[in-house]
């Protein structure tokens, strides 16, 4: 496979400039050939250990301005390379149902170039441009880091003994000896993340003094760094485990202060979600709900139709200003896939 994916490569590449070309991109970008390990790794953590299933030995990238460059390239690969196309998925859109764990790309597509399945990976500019090529590394990281049999980072450690739990605070200890919190900036996430690994230690000893102090830093390091976001994972994940340290020394009075300043973004959460009865707008609509209780969900399709529609027309318009090379492209049998009528709204 490896050997078939790099004589393949050039041709992808090729590919890929073509595409890039014609949709007006102005990146595209070539990854190496999974190695050896990196194929066996893949095959083992998603595939039973069948090496076979894994299909991204042959990488290449293009970054897309937006939606509407996706949908042209979907389109253009469709008219030029339909019977190769093997499997698309777009993770970004995927906005009704739970998000799935994937590679680093907003959007992959498998494609059969000369009897090798290789993988071209679509990235949105406004993400790649905060990203960029050092985010690949931040998936690796997290890739060497994954734990999704367990619930939370305190459960990874349950079952380990309070002696090796003793020694690993030793070694975690030792790793932030030389970056202590007053130094860190909030960005530099992987020094972050080990006084995140210190804090569990710490906490699972029953050292809740120690990891009070530097929660109450790192709290103070992300209100300064994002004071606009109290909202942020990381601000509600640190004041979650603050009031295990506190409840932990006996400090009742400021563990319930942590507890109500939580409760204070919980209620924010259910106000903004209306009760059935707060969106009923008069005791008609409360009637009709009783006469015709499909009624509202009717209301929501014909809606979401409408919009589907909608969306489909300015799609048209863009397409025609946009990308007037899929024009040379479309078969003319290819019946009109986007048109809409007046009449259908």
């Amino acid at each position: 496979q490896i050997k078939l994916a790099t004589d393949t490569l050039p041709k992808l590449v090729d590919i890929c400039k073509e595409l890039a070309g014609c949709l007006g991109a102005k990146k595209i970008g070539v990854g190496p050939v999974k190695s050896v390990s990196a194929s066996l790794d893949k095959a083992g953590r998603k595939y039973g250990g069948d090496v076979l299933c894994v299909t991204d030995y042959c990488r290449a990238f293009i970054i897309l301005e937006d939606i509407a460059a996706l949908l042209a390239l979907f389109e253009l690969l469709w008219y030029s390379l339909g019977p190769l196309i093997r499997r698309i998925k777009v993770a970004t859109l995927k906005d009704s149902n739970s998000s799935l764990f994937g590679g680093y790309r907003d959007c992959k597509i498998n494609l059969e170039v000369e009897g090798h399945v290789c993988e071209i990976q679509l990235h949105f500019s406004n993400m790649w441009n905060i990203c960029s090529v050092d985010g690949f590394q931040h998936y690796q990281n997290w890739q060497k880091c994954d734990m999704d049999s367990y619930d939370g980072p305190n459960d990874a450690i349950s079952d380990i003994g309070k002696d090796e739990i003793g020694e690993l605070v030793n070694l975690a200890e030792h790793e932030v000896s030389n970056s202590p919190p007053s130094s860190l900036n909030w960005n530099e996430e992987e020094r972050v993340v080990h006084y995140f690994a210190l804090i569990c230690l710490y906490i699972k000893s029953d050292l809740f003094h120690k990891a009070e102090s530097i929660l109450k830093q790192l709290i103070q390091l992300h209100l300064d760094t994002a004071a606009d976001q109290p909202l942020h994972h990381d601000n509600l994940f640190l004041h979650i485990l603050l009031e295990k340290a506190l409840r932990g020394q006996g400090k009742v009075t400021e563990a319930d202060k942590v507890v109500k300043y939580l409760q204070q973004f919980r209620e924010k959460e259910e106000e903004s979600a209306p009760s059935l009865w707060n969106s009923l707008t008069s005791p008609s609509s409360a009637l009709d709900m009783i006469i015709d209780p499909n009624k509202r969900r009717r209301e929501e399709e014909e809606k979401f139709n409408y919009e589907v529609l909608k969306s489909k027309d300015y799609w048209l318009q863009i397409r025609n200003t946009r990308f007037v090379c899929l024009k040379a492209v479309e078969p003319s049998s290819c019946p009109a896939m986007y048109h809409v009528s007046d009449s259908s709204y």
